[in-house]
């Protein structure tokens, strides 16, 4: 997790309290990771779901997740190991997440969730109404990013090999995948989104 902090920078990345510590190992297992669940808090305030994501309640005890992604970018690290925030799925599904290939139905409740995937809360009411600042959308993505190019399995190059440029097609080619999937779970109209986003980018560089 102290990836976050080389990819976001200090300033965007609070550390909540005994977070490297603060799990719930002693409900089962965690690991291997294979993949990362972005959520919607359904919750107003930074502070509140802060506390709620940390603390949870009485008969389902926190963490609920690994990070909370804030309104103005800022992402609260809440636990690491296992935390409740995924519950049963589908295990047809997670071997499609491993192997990069399309997700099939989800008609199953036989595989545990937590084990496997990284959790970040979104603060947002996701009505389709509350909007999704652009530095919590970027955030997002990067910390998406950023867990998928560290946790991902990769061939090393080794005495008389190197990586080449399709290697590089690759890795990019599973940012934007990665990103693009978060987009597709976090908005109800992810098109418009991403060009707004083009737009964004095209006046701040002077391409129009």
């Amino acid at each position: 997790m102290r990836i976050f902090l080389l990819t976001c920078g200090d300033r965007r990345i609070i550390e909540v309290g005994n977070w490297l510590t603060h799990n719930r190992n002693s409900r089962g297992v965690w690991g291997r990771v294979n993949g990362v669940m972005i959520h919607h808090s359904v919750t107003k305030g930074t502070a509140a779901m802060v506390g709620i994501v940390r603390n949870a309640y009485a008969d389902l005890p926190g963490p609920l997740c690994h990070g909370m992604i804030a309104k103005d970018g800022r992402v609260h690290l809440i636990g690491y190991g296992r935390t409740d925030h995924a519950g049963l799925g589908d295990g047809d599904v997670l071997q499609a997440v491993v192997a990069e290939r399309r997700l099939p139905s989800d008609d199953e409740t036989n595989t545990d969730g937590n084990r496997h995937f990284y959790g970040f809360e979104c603060e947002s009411l996701g009505d389709g109404k509350d909007p999704w600042p652009d530095v919590q959308l970027e955030a997002i993505e990067k910390v998406s990013a950023a867990i998928c190019r560290h946790r991902r399995p990769r061939r090393q190059p080794s005495q008389g090999d190197s990586h080449g440029w399709s290697d590089v097609e690759k890795e990019l080619s599973g940012v934007i995948v990665t990103a693009a999937v978060a987009l597709v779970t976090i908005s109800p109209d992810p098109e418009k989104a991403l060009a707004e986003r083009a737009q964004g980018l095209r006046a701040r560089l002077d391409l129009n």
